[in-house]
């Protein structure tokens, strides 16, 4: 069976800090390391998160993004990029974003400490992401003291209305997976992608929560991600295997969450 991990980081272990300043280390070496890793677990590609927001945020960025992108030592890997909707250049950020074959742009609410004031400025730069045929990828993992204040879903719920292209939705709300459900009913260009959450919910009514939630939104739009280092990426692979054979999954719904949602996606973008 083929396999797209969607939610991988660069960082070596799992440690935020050295994620959200990864271009203080040697990026290229640490991509290669990364490509080497995903074709020994036999998992065909992956898409890169990046999220130093200083990625592509000088004009010489770009030519070495495009190589980055382009090289067919990295020909498996894909990548999306955190935007600092702060920075007042933003908007050039994200014209060298998608003019670099960049597949999606991201919106952490917790890392970003993103407030409902931030919204319109949100919206704003995710329809012109979306214009420009990059996906919108926002953080809903529910986690920590303060992921009531900084809500992924309650972002997504707000932006949804003005996209048209594809919004993911990381981590499918963690705990609150099943208000993720109902913004997948409501618009059809929602994604669930299930990284992370199906291992560490793994023995709660969360997890049975989960298996609800792909059936009911349908394995079409729903994506398989490891978010390795946070998991390890052979264990979430083995580990989502079980979970969708306990929970008896067909094997066209397994090849949909593996590969083919994921695939479909990156395929729309891809400039490889």
């Amino acid at each position: 069976m083929k396999v797209i991990d969607f939610h991988l980081h660069l960082s070596q272990k799992p440690d935020l800090n050295e994620e959200l300043r990864i271009l203080d280390y040697d990026i290229r070496s640490l991509l290669i390391q990364l490509s080497i890793k995903l074709k020994k677990a036999k998992i065909d590609k992956g898409m890169v998160f990046l999220l130093d927001t200083r990625v592509l945020t000088k004009e010489q960025d770009l030519e070495t993004m495009k190589k980055l992108i382009n090289s067919h030592n990295l020909s498996n890997l894909f990548f999306s990029v955190m935007l600092d909707f702060r920075r007042k250049d933003v908007y050039d950020i994200l014209d060298r974003a998608a003019s670099c074959g960049v597949n999606g742009v991201k919106f952490h609410p917790i890392h970003q400490k993103i407030l409902p004031q931030d919204y319109e400025r949100i919206k704003e730069l995710a329809i012109l992401a979306d214009s420009k045929g990059l996906m919108i990828v926002i953080d809903t993992h529910y986690v920590g003291y303060d992921c009531d204040v900084y809500s992924g879903l309650r972002l997504a719920k707000f932006i949804l209305p003005s996209i048209k292209g594809p919004v993911v939705l990381a981590h499918s709300g963690g705990l609150k997976v099943l208000e993720a459900v109902v913004l997948a009913l409501d618009y059809k260009n929602v994604y669930l992608d299930i990284s992370f959450s199906i291992p560490f919910w793994a023995g709660s009514s969360i997890e049975k929560d989960f298996a609800f939630a792909i059936k009911k939104v349908g394995s079409g739009r729903c994506i398989y991600g490891s978010d390795t280092p946070f998991i390890d990426l052979n264990f979430a692979k083995e580990f989502t295997e079980k979970f969708l054979m306990n929970y008896g999954f067909s094997p066209q719904e397994k090849e949909n969450i593996f590969y083919n949602t994921a695939n479909d996606l990156l395929e729309k973008r891809s400039i490889k």
